[in-house]
C-alpha cells in the first residue's frame, strides 16, 4: 500500500512563493500574473509551469492518477472543499475577494475590525480574520500611538497610608497588560507612564510581597472598565475599601479549638480572591480584614496542613454567592457540616483484605473534594468523616500505591452523581466490578513475539483509565484484569520502552469507543495495522544529503503520533513503518539536532490533515 506516493515541500507553503504581483487568496502563490494553488493546479503542480499529463490530476502538489484521501476532484484539481476559497463547499463556488473558506463556508472580515461576518453556510465564523495579507515584497509602515497617563491614588478619598502599596495596571482590549511602576512607599501614592492609545480595563495590583499589615488589601481589583484612552491626561483613582469581620460557627455552635482551622476567603467577581487571616487555634473562630467593595462569592478555605483529626473538614465550600459588599460591616457565617459513614462492598460481598484498598471521596459541587481516610487493609471496608452539606459526586479513589494484585482495580470511578447530602447519615456503597480478558491479534494473526509489546487500557467515561498488565514478550498476546462496570473507551497502549524494531507500532490507538461493560466477559481485540512508506522531495527534487534531515509523523485522530525512523543522511529521503489504520494528520518533523545549514528548515510543518485550532488571546 502506498498511502503517499510523495510528499512535496514546496514554495506553495510560503505566502507569495513564486514571484511578485498583487494579493492572492491565503494558500495561493503567484505564477506570472495569475494566483494559483500549487497543491492543486494541474498547470502549475508543485511549482510554477509544472504541467500534469492530460489524464492526470494535481493532488497535494504532485501529478497523480487520482486524488488523495480527503480531497475532492474539481475538473483536474484535487481540493479540500472545506477550505479551498475557489471551491468552497462545492466545485466552482468561489469566495468573495478578501474572504476565506472555513468549514465549507465563505467567511469575511468584519468592516469594523471585530468578529468576522459569515458569508454563507451554517458554520460558525473563525475567531479572527483581521490578519494582514502580505503576499509580495514592499513597505509596511507602522505608527505607534502612545499617550502619557498619570494620576493620584487614594483610599476612600484619603491619602493611602505609607508602606508597600502595589501598583496600577492597564489591561488593553487585546489582553496585553501595561504595569505601571509601583506606587511609592511614602508620600502621595502617584503613578505615571506611557501606554499605547486604546481601550483599557484599569486594575489595582497588590505587591508580590503583600502582607496583612499593609496599607491596602492583598487583592487585585478592577477599577475602570472599557476606558478609552486616546490622549495624554490625568486619571485619578480612588480605591473603595471596606472592612469585613465576623464570627464563624459550626452548625450554630462555636468551632472547636484545634490547629489549622482554616480561613474565610472572599472571591471578587471583577478581581481576585482575598483570603482573610487564618482562625486562631483556640477561642472563637473570627475573621477581620479589608477588601475592595464589590460582588463576592464567600468560601470556607481549609488549611494546607489540614488533618483528618481537625475540627473542620479538609474541604473548600461556597458559603455565600454573589454577595454585594459596599460598606463596612459584620458578616457572621455558619458552616453546615454533616457526618457521613458507610460500608463498602464489592459486588455485594465483603471487599477482600489486602494493602492499599483505596478510599471514598466526596466532590462538592460548589467547593472541593473531601477524601475520606483510606480503608484499612483488613476487616470490612468502611469509611467515616465529615463533609460540608451540599450536592456531591461520590467516587471510589484507588490508592497511589495501588498494585495489580490488590483487591480492587487501580481505577477511579463515579459511584453516585449529584447526591444531595444535608443531614448526618449512612451511605453504603457497592462497587460494581467486572473481570475482562481477551486475546489480542495483529491483522487477524498472532502478535509476533518480542519485548515491550504494550498493553490494553480501559478508560472509564466517568472515572479514570485502568491499564491492564503488559503482554508477555512470548506466546499469545493476552490480557486479564478487573475494571469498574460502566462505559469505556478501549485503547492499545504502547510500552514506554517501545522500539522501532518491535512487533507493534509505538503508538496509542482507540480500538473500541463508548463500550458498555456490565458483566464479566471476554473481549478479543484485533489490531488493524498498515505499513506505509514513501519518498520525500524538496520542491520536486531529491532532498540534499546531510545530517538530521528530520522525519515524518503520523498522528491518528483518536490516539497518538507515530514518528517514523528519521530520514537517512544520504541517498533518497524515504521512510517506512507501521501504523494503526485510521484517520491521520501528517507532519514533517525537524530533528532536535537540526542546524541552520541543514538540507531542510528547522521547522515542523503540517503536510496533510487539520491544523490546530487558533489560540484566543
Amino acid at each position: 500500500m502506498r498511502l503517499l506516493g510523495s510528499l512535496l515541500l514546496s514554495c506553495a507553503l510560503v505566502a507569495g512563493g513564486c514571484s511578485g504581483g498583487g494579493a492572492c487568496f491565503e494558500g495561493e502563490s503567484r505564477c506570472g500574473a495569475a494566483c494559483v494553488n500549487l497543491q492543486a493546479d494541474p498547470a502549475n503542480c508543485g511549482v510554477c509551469s509544472n504541467a500534469c499529463g492530460a489524464e492526470q490530476v494535481c493532488s497535494l502538489g504532485t501529478c497523480q492518477d487520482g486524488c488523495g484521501a480527503g480531497l475532492e476532484r474539481c475538473d483536474r484539481s484535487c481540493v479540500d472543499l472545506a477550505r479551498d476559497p475557489r471551491n468552497c463547499g462545492a466545485c466552482g463556488k468561489s469566495c468573495p475577494s478578501g474572504s476565506s473558506c472555513q468549514n465549507a463556508s465563505c467567511v469575511g472580515p468584519a468592516p469594523d475590525g471585530g468578529v468576522p461576518a459569515d458569508l454563507g453556510g451554517d458554520a460558525a465564523p473563525p475567531v479572527c480574520q483581521n490578519r494582514v495579507a502580505l503576499q509580495t515584497s514592499g513597505a509596511y509602515d507602522v505608527d505607534l500611538k502612545v499617550v502619557t497617563v498619570s494620576g493620584r491614588v487614594t483610599k476612600n478619598g484619603q491619602p493611602v497610608p505609607e508602606g508597600a502599596r502595589g501598583r496600577i495596571t492597564f489591561q488593553h482590549a487585546d489582553g496585553n497588560e501595561r504595569r505601571m511602576a509601583s506606587l511609592p512607599s511614602s508620600g502621595e501614592a502617584v503613578y505615571q507612564g506611557e501606554l499605547f492609545a486604546g481601550s483599557y480595563d484599569v486594575y489595582y495590583e497588590p505587591p508580590s510581597s503583600c502582607s496583612e499589615a499593609g496599607p491596602l488589601p492583598c487583592q487585585r481589583a478592577r477599577l475602570k472598565t472599557k476606558l478609552a484612552i486616546t490622549t495624554n491626561g490625568t486619571l485619578d483613582l480612588d480605591l473603595k475599601i471596606v472592612t469585613a469581620s465576623g464570627r464563624v460557627t459550626r452548625n450554630g455552635d462555636a468551632v472547636a479549638s484545634g490547629s489549622y482551622r482554616g480561613a474565610i476567603a472572599f472571591a471578587l467577581e471583577q478581581g481576585s480572591e482575598r483570603r482573610m487571616p487564618s482562625f486562631a487555634a483556640s477561642g472563637e473562630a473570627t475573621y477581620q480584614g479589608e477588601l475592595f467593595a464589590g460582588t463576592y462569592d464567600v468560601y470556607y478555605q481549609h488549611a494546607s496542613s489540614c488533618s483528618e483529626a481537625g475540627p473542620l473538614p479538609c474541604q473548600r465550600a461556597l458559603l455565600k454567592s454573589k454577595l454585594s459588599i459596599t460598606t463596612n460591616g459584620t458578616l457572621d457565617l455558619d458552616l453546615k457540616i454533616v457526618a457521613v459513614s458507610g460500608r463498602v462492598t464489592k459486588n455485594g460481598a465483603v471487599v477482600p483484605e489486602g494493602s492499599f484498598r483505596g478510599a471514598i471521596a466526596f466532590a462538592l459541587e460548589k467547593g472541593s473534594e473531601r477524601r475520606m481516610p483510606s480503608f484499612g487493609s483488613s476487616g470490612e471496608a468502611t469509611y467515616q468523616g465529615e463533609i460540608f452539606a451540599g450536592t456531591h459526586d461520590v467516587y471510589y479513589q484507588h490508592a497511589s500505591s495501588c498494585s495489580e494484585a490488590g483487591p480492587l482495580p487501580c481505577q477511579r470511578a463515579l459511584l453516585k452523581s449529584k447526591l444531595a447530602i444535608s443531614t448526618n447519615g449512612t451511605l453504603d456503597l457497592d462497587l460494581k466490578i467486572v473481570a475482562v480478558s481477551g486475546r489480542v491479534t495483529k491483522n487477524g494473526a498472532a502478535v509476533p513475539e518480542g519485548s515491550y509489546r504494550g498493553a490494553i487500557a480501559f478508560a472509564l467515561e466517568q472515572g479514570s483509565e485502568r491499564r491492564m498488565p503488559s503482554f508477555g514478550s512470548s506466546g499469545e498476546a493476552t490480557y486479564q484484569g478487573e475494571i469498574f462496570a460502566g462505559t469505556h473507551d478501549v485503547y492499545y497502549q504502547h510500552a514506554s520502552s517501545c522500539s522501532e524494531a518491535g512487533p507493534l507500532p509505538c503508538q496509542r490507538a482507540l480500538l473500541k469507543g463508548k463500550l458498555a461493560i456490565s458483566t464479566n466477559g471476554t473481549l478479543d481485540l484485533d489490531l488493524k495495522i498498515v505499513a506505509v512508506s514513501g519518498r520525500v522531495t524538496k520542491n520536486g527534487k531529491a532532498v540534499p544529503e546531510g545530517s538530521y534531515r528530520g522525519a515524518l509523523g503520523f498522528a491518528i485522530e483518536k490516539g497518538s503520533e507515530r514518528r517514523m525512523p528519521s530520514l537517512p543522511a544520504s541517498g533518497e529521503a524515504s521512510y517506512q513503518g507501521e501504523i494503526f489504520a485510521g484517520s491521520y494528520d501528517i507532519r514533517y518533523l525537524h530533528s532536535s539536532s537540526c542546524s541552520e545549514g541543514g538540507p531542510l528548515p528547522c521547522q515542523t510543518l503540517l503536510l496533510a490533515g487539520c491544523p490546530a485550532a487558533p489560540t484566543t488571546p
